[in-house]
């Protein structure tokens, strides 16, 4: 985000909630999010009429629930009218070629504009993955400036972007008309992401939700929104949820970016001070990976949930600490990698050339799985963490062998002819699992069981983004 769109975020979205109203803050952000989860589940929100005895008489529920609906519907769209101004205003410029616009994608280390062939990078990978299933009918949520649109509607016939900025909508629509080809497959329409009752049930085989959900309200407003979108899909169909914040590594992230922009020679209590404050004033919305591995296991209608990082030689933000997810609906056949053959880095194999030679064995069993590696883009990061004082909350692994950059894998893969990819590990949050599996899976196969989900505990799955604290309206 660029500085002067990030100056009219902090402008515009709501201070921080005092101290004292931290309490009521999480008693209505706990309603906020019923009221989400009644809405995914198609039930009237609290406080709606609900018919007994005779034809036509009614009771609502308590004036106060009602009223606390109503505080938190206004909140929800403060925040949706916010983020559409925010948009509006990064929109607002001129755009270079359609689909190559990426105004805004900046450093949160130094500010600076990420490199143009980084960006090209970030999103050629996750195209490659859409187009890997042949996609045909496509709903994109979030269409911006068209960088996906320009490269995936071509192979469709049909093509609905969505996007919660009319300003880029009618920028992009006016773009489309050079291309009359283009133009007579693509639907434009400027709504928030949850607006989909209109479209037809099955209509869809792929559903892309690039780089939107961290400007989501809540993971109860993202689980309303996975809800609905499958509806709209067709069985075996996908939903890809790309670019996706992980929550688990949001401390580790934010001591590296505030030691980065401290004076030299900050005192390591100041920087835990920093850190601890910029946590607590996180505008965006963060998942656990975890979480859409539990949305997946209460939805009957996904089959399987893929979790992968970010592909890219590039080592920058986006790379070190984001991901995408596949849902594919259900019903359909699906890969089961859970039960694949394990060896754990560090032990069974330890150096890149060791892993290659396993491999290269012709008596190798397939999928295999190699657990705890090091992310080795994070080291930086960690180390500025490390210099806090105060226990952390990223679960560190004890591998203390070092591990190549996670690229290096998928290229041992490729020399190798197998199916190679990169998820989260169990071992740490500072580590990746790679699995690697026979020349013969293909892209476009639904794989399930790549992300090891950790055992149940009282883990958070989600963040508050700040500016969701609720300041007014009554409570109980």
């Amino acid at each position: 985000m660029s500085g002067a769109v990030q100056a009219f975020v902090e402008d515009a979205l709501p201070d921080a909630v005092p101290d004292a109203e931290i309490e009521d803050r999480d008693t209505e952000q706990a309603r906020a999010d019923e009221r989400l989860r009644r809405l995914a589940a198609g039930l009237p929100p609290t406080g709606a009429a609900v018919v007994t005895g005779t034809a036509g008489s009614s009771v609502r529920a308590t004036d106060t629930a009602s009223a606390v609906d109503a505080a938190v519907a206004a909140a929800e769209e403060e925040w949706l009218t916010t983020w559409r101004s925010v948009y509006d205003a990064s929109y607002a410029g001129s755009w270079d070629a359609m689909g190559e616009d990426f105004t805004g994608w900046n450093s949160s280390y130094d500010g600076s504009a990420i490199p143009v062939a980084e960006m090209r990078e970030w999103r050629d990978a996750a195209v490659e993955r859409i187009l890997a299933a042949a996609p045909r009918r496509v709903l994109e949520i979030g269409v911006g400036s068209g960088a996906f649109l320009v490269r995936i509607a071509p192979h469709c016939e049909r093509y609905v972007g969505t996007d919660l900025s009319p300003l880029a909508v009618a920028t992009l629509d006016r773009q489309l008309e050079a291309h009359p080809a283009l133009r007579q497959r693509v639907e434009l329409h400027a709504r928030p992401a949850h607006l989909t009752d209109d479209l037809p049930a099955g209509s869809f085989d792929t559903v892309v939700i690039n780089s939107v959900v961290q400007y989501f309200p809540s993971d109860a407003y993202l689980t309303a929104v996975l809800t609905g979108v499958l509806r709209l899909l067709a069985p075996g169909g996908r939903v890809f949820i790309g670019d996706v914040r992980n929550l688990r590594l949001q401390e580790c992230f934010t001591a590296g970016v505030q030691q980065r922009q401290a004076p030299a020679g900050t005192a390591a209590a100041t920087l835990r001070v920093l850190v601890d404050r910029a946590i607590e004033s996180e505008n965006e919305l963060l998942l656990d990976p975890q979480y859409f591995a539990d949305f997946a296991g209460r939805c009957g209608d996904v089959a399987a949930v893929d979790i992968r990082t970010k592909r890219g030689v590039a080592d920058n933000e986006l790379t070190r600490y984001r991901y995408d997810v596949v849902l594919t609906k259900a019903p359909v056949s699906v890969v089961e990698l859970a039960t694949a053959p394990a060896v754990a880095w560090g032990s069974a194999v330890a150096t890149l050339e060791e892993l290659a030679t396993r491999l290269a064995d012709a008596e190798a069993v397939l999928p295999l799985r190699v657990t705890g590696m090091p992310n080795a883009r994070l080291l930086d990061d960690l180390s500025a963490l490390d210099r806090l004082p105060g226990a952390g909350v990223v679960r560190r692994s004890a591998a203390g062998s070092p591990a190549p950059d996670p690229e290096e894998f998928h290229r041992l893969g490729a020399r190798l002819g197998l199916w190679t990819a990169t998820t989260w590990s169990q071992a740490g949050d500072d580590c990746i699992d790679v699995l690697f599996g026979p020349p013969d899976a293909k892209l476009d196969d639904a794989f399930t069981g790549l992300f090891p989900p950790l055992p149940p505990a009282n883990r958070q799955l989600a963040n508050t983004p700040s500016a969701l604290a609720l300041q007014a309206g009554p409570s109980e």
